[in-house]
């Protein structure tokens, strides 16, 4: 394990709830990223990540160099009709297990972005919508994202980080 994951998950701990979570580990693992805001409202702060591994730069470096994906899931919708969505932001393919963990949530809709350390995004992709198509085509979208990314990373070599 990376020592900055580990240092992010002694600090934060972790959860099953990806609505409290900011970022998905390379083992898999959701880190608990909740905090009370100042109305009291909890909302999941990313750059908070700071707090417990001060040496990286923030959100960016951090999923570079741990192999770790930003993470953003919310649900949308209303009454029976709900659903959730995720966003990531990516620098590097997927971990296998990181795929497993994301096909579990069973989201209806997802957007990547894949960007760089400095947030240049080289490419960005949605699929999915409220229906039970949506979760499909999510799962089907979740097991071509590796390939996406890593075509992205050949093609545009400063978007890999070596680690």
């Amino acid at each position: 394990m990376h020592p900055w994951v580990r240092a992010a998950v002694d600090h934060f701990g972790l959860t099953d709830d990806p609505t409290r979570a900011g970022y998905v580990l390379p083992g898999g693992g959701l880190l608990d990223l909740m905090t009370r805001g100042k109305a009291g409202c909890a909302k999941v702060e990313h750059d908070t990540i700071i707090a417990a591994v001060p040496e990286s730069c923030g959100v960016r470096q951090f999923n570079a160099e741990t192999g770790s994906l930003r993470l953003v899931a919310q649900h949308r919708g209303y009454r029976d009709r709900k659903y959730l969505w995720l966003g990531l932001i990516i620098q590097h393919p997927p971990t296998l297990r990181q795929i497993r963990v994301l096909r579990d949530l069973g989201a209806k809709h997802i957007g990547v972005s894949i960007e760089d350390v400095d947030g240049v995004v080289f490419g960005s992709h949605s699929v999915g919508c409220n229906s039970d198509d949506g979760a499909r085509e999510v799962e089907a979208f979740l097991g071509r994202l590796p390939e996406l990314v890593s075509a992205i990373v050949v093609a545009r070599p400063s978007v890999a980080v070596v680690r």
